[in-house]
Formats: C-alpha cells, sequence, structure tokens
C-alpha cells in the first residue's frame, strides 16, 4: 500500500506537521475537495499507520512524525544544551566537520566558541547562523530546497554537495535509537542525507548527538546501525537491551 499518486495525502501529512491535528471540514476547504474524499484519504493513511482519527477530525500518532523545528528547540531544552556543548568540546582547531541539522546540532555550533580555523559543512540554516564569521571558521552550506520544518537543505542537491568533502568527524541528530532497528528518522529526506554523510566519511569519525528522550523508539526511516557510530553524546546512560546494542560505542554523559 502507497500514497496516493496525486500527492494530497502527503499534503495531508505536512498540515499535520505543522498543526498536529485538524477537522475533515478544514482539509476539504483546503484542498478543495469534498468531505468524502478527504475522509477515504484518512482511512488510508490511518491503515498505513500515519495519522490517528479523532471526532471530526485527524490527527498524527504520537512517536511517527517531529514537531516544526522551532517547537522542537523548546524541548528538553536544557539536555539538548549540555549534549551540544559537551559534542562541541570533540572539535579541534583546524578539524574539517560535517554537521547534520537538528536541534541539537545548533547548541553544538553555538558551543565552536573556542576553535579556530574550523571547516564547516552542514545543512542547516540555523548552525551557518551560528559559526558564520567566528574564529576564522569556514562554513559551507549545501544547496538544494530549503525545508522550514527543519530549517535545513535537502534533496538531490544538497546530496551531490556533501559528496565533495572528506571531514574529520560527522555530527549527526538522531530522532530514535533502538536496539533493533538501529539509528532512525522520521523523514526520508533527513535520513538520505545522514546516510550520503557516513557514506562519504568512512575514516572519519561519527558523532551521535541525542537526548535519551529518543531512546526505545523507532523511526520511520533507517539511518544505519550501531557499528557505524563511534561517539554518543547523551544526557543519561541507556540501560538495558538498548545498552547491549550499543556495546563498544564510546558513550558520553553530558
Amino acid at each position: 500500500m502507497s500514497l496516493d499518486p496525486s500527492g494530497r495525502q502527503l499534503s495531508i501529512l505536512s498540515v499535520l506537521e505543522e498543526e498536529g491535528a485538524c477537522s475533515i471540514l478544514r482539509l476539504a476547504e483546503r484542498f478543495d475537495v469534498s468531505d468524502e474524499t478527504v475522509r477515504r484519504d484518512v482511512k488510508h493513511l490511518e491503515v498505513m499507520g500515519y495519522v490517528q482519527k479523532i471526532h471530526g477530525g485527524v490527527r498524527l500518532p504520537d512517536n511517527v512524525f517531529e514537531t516544526p523545528f522551532r517547537q522542537r528547540q523548546h524541548e528538553e531544552s536544557d539536555a539538548k544544551q549540555k549534549i551540544g556543548e559537551r559534542a562541541a568540546q570533540l572539535i579541534e582547531d583546524g578539524m574539517t566537520v560535517s554537521i547534520e541539522s537538528s536541534t541539537t546540532a545548533f547548541w553544538v555550533a553555538r558551543h565552536i566558541t573556542k576553535q579556530r580555523n574550523v571547516s564547516i559543512i552542514t545543512n542547516g540554516l540555523e548552525i551557518v547562523r551560528e559559526v558564520c564569521g567566528r574564529n576564522n571558521n569556514r562554513v559551507y552550506l549545501a544547496g538544494g530546497e530549503v525545508s522550514d520544518t527543519t530549517m535545513s537543505t535537502l534533496g538531490a542537491n544538497a546530496l551531490s554537495f556533501i559528496q565533495r568533502f572528506t571531514p574529520d568527524m560527522v555530527i549527526l541528530g538522531a530522532s530514535a535509537i533502538h536496539p533493533e532497528a538501529g539509528l532512525c528518522d522520521f523523514h526520508l529526506a533527513e535520513a538520505d542525507f545522514a546516510s550520503a554523510l557516513l557514506e562519504q566519511s568512512l575514516s572519519a569519525k561519527i558523532v551521535v548527538i541525542a537526548d535519551s528522550t529518543k531512546f526505545m523508539k523507532r523511526g520511520l526511516v533507517k539511518v544505519c546501525d550501531f557499528d557505524k557510530i563511534d561517539i554518543l553524546v547523551t544526557d543519561r546512560m541507556p540501560e538495558g537491551e538498548l545498552a547491549s546494542a550499543l556495546n563498544g560505542i564510546d558513550i558520553i554523559i553530558a
């Protein structure tokens, strides 16, 4: 089963990603179709596990899609700031570092204050704003379509751009970390960007930054297995099955 070829069901998901929930009537008006057409779309999306029906409307289910970037910046903000600060300490003068856009990576960028002559490759607009012009750093922003949900550039152009660099370190965010599924994301385009960074950076040190609310969650799209990761910077030590799965990875508690 797949989404409709007209793209309307994807558009419904985009609306819900922005608003969290919406009435059937409002969706029908927005897409200029009948209530019954929207109900069929919603039923299809519900069967696929993408949405949950509520009285008179529809909403995103828990832990399936992320909320928009600026809202996520305020979620677990204390933990993210500490993780970002600790991860930034891993960066040394003169390094070339690829940083995938995420709300935690924003705090990494904010704390790159003492290092000099660092070359930073990123798809994150907020990351560029933080590091550009500081301490003789050189900043390279991947081109491509700009997502206001993730405040990043994504797509084929972004993937092609990053393949030209050979970083010493790659810093990845994580939307979900699961002992069986590995490192996961909620968006295909973001997962593709992270996977491309890993493929291009075979000799680089791979650092994952994630707060403990991501533990034991599954994302829609797999990014990689844990054997691709060198360091996990987080706010709490993983336990149980996840701790066993992460065995061999250097875990830094911020």
